[in-house]
């Protein structure tokens, strides 16, 4: 089981398969920010983590599409679990 500590920020990289997160903010600047956004991730969004093989990309899964996010943008997200599968 994950514990989560509100004080303490956790990034998209950080979280295990099976895992519903909600997105808490997007790190970085203007041009990363928007390619983030291109790809349908927002603040507030709810997804599910359904590949995190501590390499290459995480595979997300929102609104029954499944996108692919690299590993250095994944470091770039906070969140917040909200469901542990």
């Amino acid at each position: 089981m994950i514990k989560s500590n509100r004080n303490q920020k956790m990034t998209l990289d950080s979280v295990k398969e099976n895992i519903e997160v909600k997105i808490i903010e997007i790190e970085g600047g203007h041009q990363m920010k928007r390619q983030i956004e291109d790809i349908g991730i927002r603040k507030n969004d709810r997804v599910q983590i359904l590949q995190n093989s501590k390499s290459g990309p995480i595979i997300l899964m929102k609104n029954n599409l499944r996108v692919a996010i690299g590993r250095g943008m994944s470091k770039k997200i906070t969140i917040e679990i909200v469901k542990e599968g």
